[in-house]
């Protein structure tokens, strides 16, 4: 389904975003230089980030798993930067979210624990 919203973003200059898409989409569009379609995932991804709550740990925890990726894969640490400044900008939010990340250590890569010391 990546593949096709990618290809149909192409032909239309515009790309339908979701988030179980996001990934895939981000990765193609760096892949391809495909500037504008980057910026339309960079736009994406600073909305998820603006909209999710201080609370919403699930929401929370998926928009850090897809800056994490996308640091990784395509080495655009931008996006971490980001959800880290989200997490740390509410008071006793961070410690929050590490604590309930880290909950589930002994199923975390050795990267995901890298990331919770720094």
């Amino acid at each position: 389904e990546a593949v096709n919203v990618f290809l149909e973003g192409l032909y239309s200059g515009d790309v339908k975003l979701k988030r179980d898409l996001f990934r895939d989409i981000v990765k193609m569009a760096h892949v391809f230089k495909v500037f504008w379609m980057t910026s339309c995932c960079d736009n994406f991804f600073f909305d998820l980030v603006q909209d999710v709550g201080d609370e919403d740990f699930n929401d929370m925890r998926y928009i850090f798993e897809e800056a994490r990726y996308i640091k990784d894969a395509i080495k655009k640490p931008e996006y971490l930067d980001i959800i880290v400044n989200k997490i740390s900008s509410v008071p006793n939010s961070g410690s929050v979210f590490v604590e309930r990340y880290m909950s589930d250590y002994l199923n975390l890569s050795t990267d995901q624990l890298d990331l919770m010391i720094l």
